[in-house]
């Protein structure tokens, strides 16, 4: 009989801590998901403001390209303009220009050569 109520006590004692168990693992579950859920809301936040800011930079990126280009396009047509100005009221500028260019270039290709050459030259004579 002693032995029954051994048993008995040791099945409300175990039912018990069964029930204190089920109860924590439940209460560590909830919490769990909770952060989970907490942890999933601040990084769903985190992307999009991420994905919010390099958007912002892309446009602000591709308003400056295009604000870069019509600016290049604009100073290459006043640069071509004024040259096709230039040439229609002073051709003889153009000229002197052309002139000079060639004079500047035959000097630098005859003073580069001449030493070579000669050191060919002289190599012939011998």
């Amino acid at each position: 009989m002693r032995e029954g109520r051994i048993r008995e006590t040791g099945r409300r004692t175990a039912g018990r801590v069964r029930r204190g168990a089920e109860k924590a693992a439940n209460a560590a579950r909830e919490t769990a998901e909770e952060y989970s859920e907490e942890a999933q809301g601040r990084a769903k936040a985190a992307y999009d403001q991420a994905s919010e800011w390099a958007s912002d930079a892309y446009e602000r990126g591709s308003r400056g390209y295009k604000q870069a280009r019509k600016a290049s396009e604009d100073a290459f047509y006043a640069a071509s303009d004024n040259l096709n100005a230039m040439v229609k009221e002073r051709p003889y500028i153009v000229g002197l220009a052309g002139l000079a260019a060639g004079i500047v270039i035959g000097a630098l290709v005859s003073h580069t050569c001449s030493g070579t050459c000669r050191d060919e030259w002289d190599d012939e004579e011998e």
